[in-house]
């Protein structure tokens, strides 16, 4: 019995490739296919290729698999394994078909870092369909190769050895051509941050409109559009603005509320002077943070249309004049799709160069600080800054214990919880001049929670509770096949609901990592949470509508012991931990590969609830309780070595000497040099390092 998976079945993939397939291995005598699992699929291809299989004996079925439930045969999470461990074998093998591309570039530019995590970037669902094919040719227990067929793009050549040595054949068909695909291509969408919208191209024509009927001719390469009502910066006025610090806006910011989380935390816990700081925003926030930016005086520019919130949000749109160029049809060894996926990328890289490098100049911006190291469009960022004698600094939003090119960083200074992280940016082949230690970056937060904690502590314990327990949850997905689903995080939930309805003297307290789709993620289950919640021995940090204002650290101090439902994700245990609470850990998924297990398998981490449960009674009954029980101390300073909550103070000193040297005219290679040694004269010179990417 053989197997075929397809990656995306439609008709002209079933009549030109899978169907010829079929045939030619029942002509040639060569194991017969029964089953041909699709990945996704129309109706229509899905029902007409089930009718025609059926003559040579063969079903056609859409497969259905959870992400938790695919596992190697080590119990591990496939889809965990792959970003950690298996992504570095196909962009080293991608790294090999572009080689002669790559040599342009200097090895530590942030060009080359941009490509090579596009590399990753293109490849990575493909590494995954191939795990996921063998996962189910094992479980259906098919001794034959399974053969699966995947759209023809970049990097075809490096799957197909990947899944020939995990014991998996590979054909390639081509992807079907698309009008639309045809268009963003001509007008050069890809890549550019202005054509997300009508808003921007109206924006554009309005600029354009106003120049011709003024006859003042402006350069084409940038633009700064400010609504109706605002003042409107004239070229002098322009060029005398002060250096700014500009910050990538995600979230709330919470200017007046410092216990909650704000992207202007290391602001609030510096001396950096509102005047100096321009925040550019990016997603929807509340009519209170306009306001407050208003109070303190702290200037913002809009980026994307979410970013605009009220008629007085100035914004910024950008015309390129980027010529896309394209690369000859084999450049080296690259074939023609090669070829054109690269030059796409080249194209898009210096398009992004072009639109942040006209930002800086245009607002005077010299350090630019974000988190968002999940993609590769800090790359040229880095770059626009540089050239404009700028600095590109970054801090951490997530405890990341491995190594993983989908994180790999090319900037000027990063900050991180400790020494250890250095060593896992080099093995993700980061590149960082100045790799500083600061802490777990949250921890000012503990000390101004603790009376809201305290508060729900009291509350709990007036409605009988003798035991609190708070649990974090790390949201959930509708389709179970590429995110944690939502039959998994109701088994988290059901268990410790009812043993509040249970047992009388138990409370529980709920941090869920997006309160706002709480309920409805829970289902049924939500009769359940209901139930609970009338006893007054339930409490849920849901105050906010999508995203929770408050950090973890919140529900662990309101409790007495704090439970992380997903060992994998373990960032919200560490920062209960941190705070001082006893933190246990489950490992439903399966990770075993995590530090975390160095906790201890019974005392920290767990593989399931009744276990954890059991072992919380056991502690509880226990004179003086279980010895280590949800103590992290073994692991503890090598995950933060200060813990004296001053983390996010540290962060914005350093950036305020950067500042502070920048003002004065020096170069932006002195300004780091000077603040890294009064940091290393303060805290020591082992909290600062360099990350050089691994040859």
């Amino acid at each position: 019995m053989a197997v075929v998976f397809i990656e995306h079945l439609s008709l002209r993939v079933w009549f030109f490739n899978v169907w010829p397939h079929l045939v030619v291995r029942r002509l040639s005598g060569a194991a017969r296919v029964e089953q041909c699992f699709v990945f996704d699929a129309n109706q229509c291809s899905l029902w007409l290729a089930g009718v025609i299989s059926r003559m040579l004996g063969c079903k056609v079925l859409r497969l259905k698999f959870r992400r938790v439930d695919v596992q190697d045969d080590a119990g591990n999470m496939i889809e965990e394994r792959l970003r950690f461990f298996d992504l570095f074998e196909t962009q080293e093998a991608m790294r090999d078909i572009f080689r002669a591309s790559l040599a342009q570039y200097d090895f530590y530019s942030p060009i080359r870092t941009f490509l090579e995590k596009e590399f990753v970037a293109a490849v990575r669902r493909h590494v995954l369909l191939v795990q996921v094919s063998l996962w189910k040719a094992k479980k259906i227990h098919c001794a034959e190769t399974p053969t699966l067929f995947i759209a023809c793009e970049s990097g075809f050549s490096a799957i197909a050895a990947y899944a020939k040595l995990h014991g998996v054949q590979v054909v390639g068909f081509r992807k079907p051509w698309r009008p639309i695909n045809f268009l963003r291509h001509l007008v050069g969408w890809e890549g550019v941050p202005l054509f997300r919208s009508i808003r921007h191209y109206l924006a554009v024509l309005f600029i354009l409109l106003r120049w011709w009927l003024t006859k003042n001719p402006r350069s084409c390469s940038g633009f700064e559009l400010k609504p109706a009502g605002t003042k409107q910066l004239d070229d002098d006025q322009g060029l005398n603005q002060k250096i700014k610090l500009a910050l990538q806006q995600y979230g709330q910011l919470h200017l007046e509320s410092p216990e909650k989380a704000s992207d202007l935390f290391f602001w609030q816990q510096s001396e950096i002077l509102a005047e100096d700081m321009l925040v550019l925003l990016n997603s929807r926030r509340s009519i209170q943070d306009e306001q407050g930016m208003d109070a303190a005086g702290i200037s913002r520019l809009a980026l994307s249309p979410q970013g605009l919130i009220t008629s007085k949000t100035p914004s910024y749109i950008f015309w390129s004049d980027i010529q896309n160029k394209r690369l000859p049809s084999r450049n080296g060894l690259l074939s023609s799709l090669e070829s054109l996926w690269l030059t796409s990328k080249i194209n898009a890289y210096h398009e992004m160069k072009s639109y942040w490098k006209t930002l800086f100049s245009t607002e005077q911006v010299k350090i630019f600080c974000t988190w968002q190291r999940f993609n590769a469009q800090h790359c040229p960022i880095t770059d626009a800054l540089r050239e404009c004698g700028g600095i590109m600094a970054m801090y951490p939003r997530a405890y990341n214990p491995h190594p993983c090119p989908l994180t790999a960083v090319s900037i000027d200074v990063c900050f991180s919880y400790s020494k250890l992280d250095a060593d896992v940016e080099r093995r993700s082949y980061s590149n960082i001049p100045y790799h500083v230690v600061t802490g777990f970056i949250g921890d000012h937060r503990f000390s101004l929670v603790k009376p809201e904690a305290n508060r729900v502590r009291m509350m709990l314990q007036g409605n009988g509770a003798k035991k609190i327990i708070a649990l974090f949850d790390e949201n959930s997905g509708d389709d179970p096949r590429w995110h944690t689903d939502h039959e998994f995080t109701k088994g988290n939930y059901i268990v410790l609901l009812e043993k509040v309805l249970q047992e009388p003297w138990l409370a529980l307290v709920i941090k869920p990592k997006v309160p706002g789709t709480l309920r409805r993620r829970l289902g049924d289950v939500t009769h359940i949470l209901d139930r609970a919640i009338a006893t007054g021995r339930c409490y849920i940090y849901e105050e906010s509508g999508t995203a929770t204002s408050y950090s973890p650290a919140i529900a662990a101090l309101s409790a007495d012991i704090a439970v992380h439902a997903h060992l994998c994700a373990g960032t919200a245990g560490v920062e209960s931990a941190l705070a001082g609470v006893p933190t246990l850990l489950v490992d439903r998924e399966g990770w075993s590969v995590s530090p975390l297990y160095e906790l201890g398998v019974g005392r920290v981490v767990f593989r399931d609830w009744d276990t954890l449960w059991n072992a919380c009674l056991d502690h509880w009954a226990s004179p003086g309780g279980i010895p280590g029980f949800g103590s992290w101390a073994s692991i503890i300073n090598t995950i933060d070595p200060f813990r004296d909550g001053r983390a996010a103070e540290r962060m914005g000193t350093y950036l305020k000497w950067i500042l502070d040297d920048l003002k004065d005219g020096l170069s932006r290679e002195m300004a780091m040099a000077n603040a890294a040694e009064r940091y290393c004269m303060i805290w020591g010179q082992d909290k600062i390092s360099e990350v050089s990417r691994l040859v």
